[in-house]
């Protein structure tokens, strides 16, 4: 054994320098073809291959690779083994054996020819690259100046000189006649790809003709598919879709994890998700450590208080909370929160979603008794430096569902007639006489009371018709929805949930029979203080809400949309209070 281990020693420094030469051209070699043509390694990663492959050779010619562990010698194996597979690979594509092609690379080398100068000999001397073109065998497919193409069902005529303008493109590389193609029960060649894009394709290639706007995303994956280099290059320094592309993808990269971050907000929403109201995740960044144990009072110096603090936003609590600080791919650059959160919203919105943002802050802090109870602290025993500013980012969803169940119920009030009655009461001028309100005698599940001037108040009329749709009630949808409507709450719970008589306009909508509605009107108007009010004191009041409600629960509206909707909102209450008789 101490034999064929010598044996083993003195030979490997004979061996070394040969595999060194031979190593260095075949690096180079790796480094063009795996860069350009079947992944893209960038010059660093490369350097660790090179790196490994010189550590391997250095360790046989100095023997040191004795004094590798397993580990060591396994992993170099690994790194020398990658090498010969990639060798491999490369030589392949250079004979035309392998077809593997990324967008945006250089010209692709057929045959590398080495040409060596009198230093060749010389360890440290670098071979030259030269590109040469290979000739035409006669193996070689000949085809027709005039090529009919099939791209995916849409068929095309263009000449052979217009594919093969390009020669680092894969038409190029398609039609250079060293290749067998798929062609259809017509005989024309078929190409598996979306056709209705490939025209622009030839346009560009024919006379530089950009394609339009508006198709310029689906465009740039077919320049892409087919490498168009030039035509990739234009479209990300001329068309703006295509530009908001890239830095979407730049800004991508430099987050770890965006797109799990990404995906947790839309699982979240969807979690919280109402079809008629929208969905809020709260994104914090902070975690308020010093706000939780036992605390001094630095006021009185008597009381230790307990805090186990958890942050609250507009009553809503942290659904997501990403580490304190953020650290991008590149160090160079900072990103904070109020840039994160306003990206994602602009990528949600670019998805499809109604997103929008808006920050919000917690305004938590710490109360000792001692000081509260013995007045020594005159602001309530508020302890100064135990006060939480943490600030959230809330991120709002909503969805179109509620906004098509509108216009259907807009629609169906064209068609049908239910009896609702309706009168609306000022309650400003009335004085401690909540009592009277309770002693009303109605039937709440026939009249519903709502505050004119709550948004939460006018909602409730297009939850009833949410509800109404969602039932599927063998009911007529037109009366349907006022059934749902009057169970909501009596005139007290009116005044009294949304700050007692600050807000006192209130309108008592009731499907019961005219004669009952009446007298129910009556009795209410015969409280003192209070007054019957018109049709435009009624609209003036609504006026404000109505224009809220569109903005909070429907979402921004482009010109388009208003023109078309007409703010259907408005047409629903408008044709609630302007007739007793719908």
């Amino acid at each position: 054994m101490a034999a064929i281990v010598n044996r083993v020693t003195a030979l490997v420094p004979k061996v070394a320098l040969p595999v060194a030469r031979y190593g260095q051209s075949k690096l180079s070699r790796f480094w063009y073809f795996a860069r350009v043509e079947l992944r893209p390694p960038m010059p660093s990663e490369f350097g660790e291959v090179q790196k490994g492959v010189q550590q391997i050779v250095k360790s046989a010619s100095t023997g040191a690779w004795r004094q590798l562990t397993v580990k060591q010698f396994a992993l170099n194996g690994l790194v020398g083994l990658e090498v010969m597979f990639w060798f491999y690979i490369g030589e392949c594509i250079g004979r035309g054996s392998i077809i593997g092609y990324r967008p945006g690379r250089n010209k692709i080398q057929l045959q590398l020819k080495t040409t060596l100068s009198e230093e060749q000999h010389s360890t440290t001397q670098t071979p030259s690259l030269q590109l040469v073109i290979l000739p035409k065998t006669q193996d070689d497919i000949v085809f027709p100046n005039v090529i009919d193409l099939n791209v995916g069902g849409y068929h095309y005529t263009t000449s052979l000189s217009t594919l093969r303008k390009y020669e680092d493109s894969m038409l190029a590389v398609m039609f250079s006649g060293r290749y067998e193609l798929v062609r259809d029960k017509s005989g024309h060649i078929f190409i598996d790809r979306d056709g209705r894009h490939f025209g622009h394709i030839l346009n560009y290639i024919r006379c530089d003709q950009m394609p339009p706007e508006s198709m310029a995303l689906d465009v740039l994956r077919e320049a892409e598919f087919f490498c168009i280099s030039s035509l990739i290059s234009k479209l990300e320094s001329s068309s703006p879709c295509v530009i908001s592309l890239r830095r979407r993808e730049s800004f991508r990269r430099l987050i770890p994890d965006y797109e799990h971050l990404k995906m947790d907000i839309i699982n979240k929403s969807a979690e919280k998700h109402s079809s008629f109201q929208e969905s809020r995740v709260v994104i914090t960044q902070l975690d308020h450590t010093k706000l939780k144990g036992t605390i001094p009072c630095y006021n009185c110096s008597r009381e230790f208080v307990t805090v186990n603090h958890a942050c609250a936003f507009d009553g809503l609590t942290a659904d997501i909370q990403i580490q304190q600080q953020l650290k991008p791919i590149q160090s160079d650059i900072h990103i904070d929160m109020d840039k994160l959160v306003a990206f994602v919203v602009d990528e949600l919105v670019h998805d499809g979603f109604k997103a929008s943002s808006e920050r919000v802050t917690c305004r938590f802090s710490v109360r000792c008794q001692s000081c509260t109870l013995s007045g020594l602290y005159t602001a309530g025993g508020i302890l100064a430096p135990r006060e939480c500013h943490n600030i959230a980012h809330v991120i709002k969803f909503m969805t179109s569902e509620f906004q098509n169940h509108v216009e259907s119920f807009v629609t169906s009030l064209t068609a049908n007639a239910p009896q609702i009655h309706y009168q609306a009461f000022d309650f400003s001028n009335v004085s401690d006489n909540r009592s009277k309100l309770t002693n009303l005698n109605y039937d709440k599940n026939k009249v519903s009371c709502l505050n004119l001037e709550m948004i939460a108040d006018m909602f409730q009329v297009f939850a009833a018709v949410h509800s109404a749709v969602e039932s599927k009630s063998s009911r007529d949808f037109g009366i349907e929805v006022p059934h749902r409507l009057s169970n909501t709450r009596s005139i007290g719970d009116a005044l009294r949930v949304f700050g007692g008589y600050g807000k006192p306009y209130v309108l008592v909508v009731s499907i019961q029979d005219r004669v009952q509605s009446e007298e129910l009107f009556d009795k209410i108007s015969q409280i003192e203080g209070v007054g019957k009010m018109t049709t435009e004191q009624i609209q003036e009041h609504m006026k404000k809400n109505l224009d809220n409600i569109r903005k909070y629960y429907f979402g921004t509206m482009s010109d388009e949309e208003l023109r078309v909707h007409r703010n259907p909102i408005g047409e629903i209450v408008t044709k609630m209070v302007a007739s007793k008789n719908l």
